[in-house]
């Protein structure tokens, strides 16, 4: 399963909105998805919350990161640890291009625009 990491803190509704339209956007094609904003409440503490997604990323196969991911503090900290388990980390644009297909539009994002690479990416 991929991880979703990205940028909570500070943003409305914690940024949720953006994780679901991405995770459903990545399941509907069949890509099986972590999204650790289904796995702790709003009102969960930032530390415990990073405890459990430290957790959560010892199960994925690598890390997709969300537009803005490198301005959040708990995102650096994800892709630190993925990094230290070996784990991919792509962009969200290079994910989508790479698992869904270089001709298939991520939808939720604007801007967007897919990249023209072969899809090479596998994840059990």
């Amino acid at each position: 399963m991929w991880y979703l990491s990205g940028a909570m803190s500070g943003y409305t509704d914690l940024n949720f909105p953006l994780f679901h339209r991405v995770a459903a956007a990545f399941r509907a094609h069949g890509v099986p998805i972590l999204n650790p904003a289904e796995h702790a409440p709003a009102d969960t503490a930032w530390e415990v919350a990073m405890a459990e997604d430290f957790v959560l990323l010892q199960d994925a196969c690598g890390v997709i990161l969300l537009p803005g991911w490198e301005f959040s503090s708990g995102a650096r900290l994800e892709w630190v640890w993925a990094r230290a388990l070996g784990l991919p980390r792509l962009p969200v644009h290079v994910a989508w291009t790479l698992l869904i297909g270089p001709h298939e539009p991520l939808p939720g994002l604007t801007g967007d625009a897919p990249l023209l690479l072969s899809p090479t990416f596998a994840c059990v």
